[in-house]
């Protein structure tokens, strides 16, 4: 006898009214699990079989799956786990429905690794001549966290091989194969799809991630006497940090608001600060988060998660704004250009975005920076590189490029490179020279100011415009 599947209805009606209030739907997101319904995708594979669905118990996530094969799968069961951290699980929860067929003389355990310890995506290839069956799945993993990391291959596969049967005929074999992955900000909590003498079809049921508190026995041992553990950091400057980045913004007030007075809101507090300008969880907030108090725990992990992912939204919408900038300047539309399509290019618009009328670098941009990708990170450094030297001589700059824009030599020596900060430091120096009232010492000052590659454009203009006089 099948037992029924689990299911989970939101209850709004527990949260305050001014909730709803609130206009980002990323709010409803982090602030409980239970204010979003299970995420259902498509099962991929043949339409035969029988449906079925099986979910981890509320509070558990799909870590991996149990397979019983030959030449196709015949059966699967789940495996779950319960999440004390980000990339920390209990052991694998016993129990589940077996779905599928008895044959089959092989089994598989397909689990994801340590650090990255549950389900975010599946890959499924199914095949056959008269009947599409799954033959081969493989599981994209991650981290129990509102954000993840895009992996471009998964992480353990179970790869069938059909050797006989309807295959071995002349007939072209069915197929039907593709990934999927859980909307941003959920992780698998179970998988549904078709079966009956075998795995027909399967795909991946989503929810929101959360942290269960560690059960006192598996804590780790009290130390002796005598011995006081330290905080990871200055909690209460990291509170004061976070209540005045909370009450500087509108939306994450009403959050901070809605935590109960006490342990529950400076946790929160905690959290706001100890995520300010990140998109991903890490060591750090971990320990911060081990060492705090369990109603300490329940703010900051609100804080932490609506924070991240936050963050990272604000990044995204950077991109745009960053593309429009550098349609605005002709050498910076070169420089993008230069970097290679893709990452690279996405980070070179965020870049262009972040320093947008600035000339200094400094903490908010380097944590932008940090948060990307190392093949973003690579086009935002050249971005942020150019945009910082073209503002602080921006006057200069335009008037120069317009000058050689109108003299013919000028614009030949200008263009005899293909570096947009060559041509920048040229620009520089023209517009420069065509002010009658700077003189060595100020032709000197800016040069000084000048990063090498600049400068070189830099002397070859001042070395042009200095055989004319």
């Amino acid at each position: 006898m099948k037992r029924p599947a689990m299911k989970w209805t939101p209850r709004l009606s527990q949260w305050p009214r001014r909730l709803i209030s609130v206009s980002a739907a990323m709010l409803f997101l982090v602030l409980s699990a239970q204010a979003q319904t299970d995420a259902k995708l498509e099962p991929i594979g043949g339409p035969g079989g029988g449906q079925f669905v099986a979910r981890c118990p509320q509070g558990q996530f799909l870590t991996g799956v149990d397979l019983r094969y030959g030449d196709d799968v015949d059966s699967i069961k789940i495996i779950c786990v319960v999440a004390y951290g980000a990339a920390e699980v209990s052991p694998p929860v016993a129990g589940g429905e077996v779905f599928g067929g008895s044959g089959g003389g092989q089994v598989e355990k397909l689990v994801c690794p340590k650090e990255n310890p549950v389900v975010t995506g599946m890959y499924v290839n199914a095949w056959g001549v008269d009947t599409l069956v799954v033959g081969s799945i493989g599981l994209y993993c991650g981290a129990v966290a509102t954000t993840q990391v895009q992996r471009k291959q998964y992480d353990v596969l179970h790869s069938g091989v059909r050797t006989g049967g309807a295959s071995a005929t002349s007939r072209e074999p069915m197929r039907a194969k593709g990934s999927q992955r859980c909307p941003t900000s959920l992780v698998a909590v179970g998988i549904n799809g078709r079966s009956g003498v075998w795995l027909d079809a399967v795909g991946l049921i989503c929810g929101v991630p959360s942290l269960t508190p560690k059960p006192a026995a598996l804590q780790p041992p009290v130390k002796a006497v005598g011995r006081i553990k330290l905080p990871p950091a200055d909690l209460d400057a990291l509170a004061a940090r976070g209540a005045a980045i909370a009450n500087d913004d509108p939306l994450t007030a009403q959050l901070r608001n809605l935590q109960a007075e006490g342990p529950a809101r400076r946790g929160f507090d905690i959290g706001i600060a100890a995520a300010e300008g990140q998109t991903e969880m890490g060591p750090g907030k971990q320990k911060i988060h081990d060492y705090l108090s369990p109603a300490e725990r329940e703010g900051f992990t609100t804080a932490v998660s609506f924070s991240l992912a936050r963050n990272k939204q604000r990044i995204a919408e950077l991109e745009p704004r960053g593309a429009v900038i550098v349609n605005r300047d002709p050498l910076a539309v070169l420089l993008r250009n230069q970097q290679p399509a893709g990452a690279a290019r996405q980070g070179f618009d965020i870049g262009m975005a972040a320093a947008e009328g600035q000339t200094e670098n400094g903490p908010g941009k380097q944590r932008i920076h940090d948060s990307l990708s190392p093949a973003e990170q690579g086009g935002f450094a050249i971005a942020v590189a150019f945009s910082l030297e073209r503002n602080r001589n921006a006057g200069l700059a335009a008037k120069g490029a317009a000058i050689a824009g109108k003299d013919p030599a000028l614009a030949k020596a200008r263009n005899a490179q293909e570096d947009a900060f060559y041509r920048l430091g040229f620009d520089i120096a023209t517009g420069l020279f065509d002010d009658r009232t700077a003189g060595l010492g100020s032709l000197l000052k800016v040069r000084d100011s000048l990063s090498p590659a600049v400068k070189k454009g830099f002397d070859v203009s001042v070395e042009l415009h200095s055989s004319r006089k």
